[in-house]
Parts: C-alpha cells; structure tokens; sequence
C-alpha cells in the first residue's frame, strides 16, 4: 500500500508555531479519530469536539466527512490489530516413567521411579481470527518437560483461573 509522503516540514511553515506544534497537532488528530472509529462516535459529535480543539469550522467539517466515508476501513484495521490470542492448533503429551538417571544423582534428590510430563503445543502465531492466512506459515512448537509435583501445580492454578472465568461470566 503506497502512501503519498506527508512533510512535516511543509505543513509548519504555513502554520504558527513550527514542527513541533504540527506534531503534535496531527498525534492530536490521530488521537481523535482512532478513538472515534474504536468507541463509534457519531459524526456530530466528532465536529463538536474537533471545533471545541480549536479547528475551524470548515476544516472540523472536512475532516467529520473523511472520517464519515472511511469510519468502516478504519474500525476494521483496529480490528485486525487489537489484541488476539494465539490459536491452539494441537497438543501432544506423554509421562514417562524414570527408574534411574544420572542426574538425579548429581542433584542429590531422594531415589525412587517418578513421573515425567512431555507436553508438546503446536501455537498458530498468524494473523487474527478472520484473516487470511496459510495453515502452518507462523505456526510454532512449544516443548516442556515437568515432573508430576509441577503438573499438579499448574493443574490446580489452571482450574483456579477456569473457575474465575467462569465467575466472571455468569
């Protein structure tokens, strides 16, 4: 998507001030139409408040009618860059039973066969929900090993937070 250039520099010559006040006079714009477009503010009231900032009637008016034809594109690019969880594609788990190993001798911990956990996430990192995307092109593989005291632990926390979301619901 090509851009037409916007210069700074040409844009605070014709204003007072200089480079600094145009820029922050656009971040103010830019300010008020992304929250316009994201909490779907009537056009009326988009003119007022841009009036009440100190911008002309006529370039209030401009400005409403730009934001008027374009409010949908707008609203759907926030959309395409809010936040979005990362897709579960699979799961992939397996316990082992360790007997004996090396290791454990080295860090001195008590003897006995434990327990394993081999969990394997396949995460799809691609764009949000809804957008076109090649299964696979960002997809990513996140590998853990715990022992069983650990799976306990994250299984209690896990069903803590489902009971709380579920709270939250209802």
């Amino acid at each position: 998507m090509n851009r037409p250039m916007f210069s700074f520099q040409a844009t605070s010559g014709s204003l007072e001030g200089g480079l600094s006040d145009t820029k922050g006079a656009i971040s103010c714009l830019h300010f008020c139409l992304v929250s316009s477009a994201k909490y779907d503010v009537e056009d009326s009231t988009l003119l007022v408040e841009t009036q009440q900032l100190g911008l002309p009637a006529p370039s209030a008016e401009a400005l409403t009618a730009a934001f008027a034809n374009a409010r949908e594109r707008l609203r759907e690019t926030l959309m395409k860059r809010s936040y979005q969880v990362n897709r579960l594609q699979s799961v992939e788990w397996r316990v082992d039973h360790v007997i004996a190993s090396s290791q454990r001798r080295e860090q001195a911990e008590p003897t006995g066969p434990r327990r394993e956990l081999h969990l394997k996430f396949v995460v799809d990192n691609s764009t949000p929900v809804g957008a076109s995307s090649e299964r696979g092109a960002a997809c990513e593989e996140l590998a853990m090993l715990m022992t069983e005291d650990k799976f306990q632990v994250l299984q209690f926390e896990l069903r803590k937070a489902k009971a709380q979301m579920a709270a939250l619901n209802s």
